[in-house]
């Protein structure tokens, strides 16, 4: 049996269940089973966050409430919405939240991130018409992390170093966005850059020590 968190679960509409595989081929299913009356106790990684034991924090920004926190499935490092974000919004997987890319955020208080040039993989799935937006960032004034939009392109950048594509991702559709430090990394300009799933021509590179310092706690959005 595979590790599962449900999302959602609709009899009568869609349902949602997030699958911890530890890897996919486009030559491997994955097969549903319910309604085994003899086995009604529902697994503990259901519910208590161990189904996402490789990540350091997973929000999928799904609930349809106006509530304060936006709860992580790693079981900790919940975070709360600041600005005028909107739940409840219909998006690529379920449920969202809009944001108003001035001042909209959600802050995880009390997580600084991960520091130094420590290897790291962070990803969304977005949707936009904007130039600029922020996706997730943290960090030190001088040595920040900073994943975000720029010009209409992503744009990673740690302290004063970084890299951006050219390529246009607010064309209003939904898109996967993720950058990714390699293991061993210790540059900013081996930041990498992905969109729905291809890995992207950095257009502009800037060499600089990646270093990420405590500073502000993790902030997803902007």
């Amino acid at each position: 049996e595979l590790p599962y968190e449900i999302e959602r679960w609709d009899t009568s509409g869609e349902s949602i269940v997030w699958v911890k595989l530890s890897e996919l081929t486009s030559s491997e299913t994955v097969t549903a089973y319910w309604g085994n009356e003899s086995d009604k106790v529902a697994p503990a990684y259901r519910n208590d966050g161990s189904t996402w034991t490789d990540f350091d924090g997973v929000w999928h920004l799904s609930q349809g409430t106006p509530d304060p926190t936006a709860k992580s499935s790693t079981g900790s490092r919940n975070g709360t919405r600041n600005g005028g974000v909107t739940s409840g919004s219909s998006s690529i997987i379920g449920l969202g939240y809009v944001f108003d890319g001035l001042n909209d955020n959600v802050a995880v208080n009390g997580y600084s991130g991960i520091l130094g040039p420590g290897a790291r993989t962070i990803s969304a799935w977005i949707k936009t018409n904007e130039l600029q937006g922020g996706i997730a960032s943290w960090g030190g004034n001088a040595n920040q992390w900073d994943f975000f939009l720029n010009l209409g392109g992503l744009t990673a950048q740690a302290g004063s170093g970084g890299v951006q594509s050219s390529a246009n991702v607010n064309d209003n559709q939904w898109h996967h966005v993720a950058t990714v430090v390699p293991e061993g990394s210790d540059n900013a300009d081996q930041i990498l850059l992905y969109l729905d799933g291809v890995l992207l021509a950095n257009d502009t590179k800037t060499s600089a020590p990646l270093d990420t310092q405590t500073g502000s706690t993790v902030t997803l959005g902007s």
